[in-house]
């Protein structure tokens, strides 16, 4: 997860819409991201980030320090795709993609996409609370550390969320992965 200088937040927090620009541009491709991956849908990642800057815009004079920019960036972030979610129902797919080589056969490349379908579909109905923190830790690629103070959990209970969202996944998944 890239940081920014405090400096840079300050200026934003004294009124400089440059540096808030300058923070846009740092946060903006990580922040549609999760929230594509949440929504499954780029028109709804874009309105979540688009509405995910305002209220750090809004709120940045509120922002204290007492952890980094990016974990309370990452928490508006959060909490804006968990209201959503509760305002809307899940979506169908998350966006994640993967290349496919091109000595792949037309075959294959059917068979991994039903696969990759079926793994985002399941992925998009675990439950929030575990499927948020599947997203952080293995899809977005942060530390425990990183993403249990963007929940606000202990790095044991997001650990726990994250097994018992493999776990699920495993199982549901079962019969793909073995044929």
């Amino acid at each position: 997860m890239k940081e920014i200088d405090t400096a840079l937040v300050r200026a934003c927090q004294r009124g400089d819409i440059e540096a808030f620009e300058q923070i846009f541009r740092v946060y903006r491709n990580p922040v549609f991201r999760l929230a594509y991956r949440f929504t499954g849908n780029r028109d709804d990642a874009e309105d979540l980030t688009q509405e995910i800057f305002l209220k750090v815009f809004e709120n940045i004079g509120s922002f204290r320090y007492e952890s980094s920019f990016a974990t309370w960036l990452y928490r508006i972030a959060v909490n804006t795709c968990m209201n959503f979610q509760r305002d809307k129902k899940p979506a169908e797919s998350l966006g994640v993609t993967d290349d496919l080589g091109s000595s792949v056969s037309p075959e294959a490349i059917c068979e991994r996409g039903e696969l990759q379908r079926k793994i985002e579909a399941e992925i998009a109905s675990l439950p929030s609370p575990l499927k948020i923190a599947f997203l952080l830790v293995v899809v977005e690629g942060m530390t425990y550390r990183e993403a249990s103070e963007i929940l606000g959990l202990s790095v044991d209970a997001l650990r726990m969320r994250v097994s018992r969202a493999r776990q699920i996944l495993r199982e549901k998944l079962k019969g793909y992965m073995e044929g």
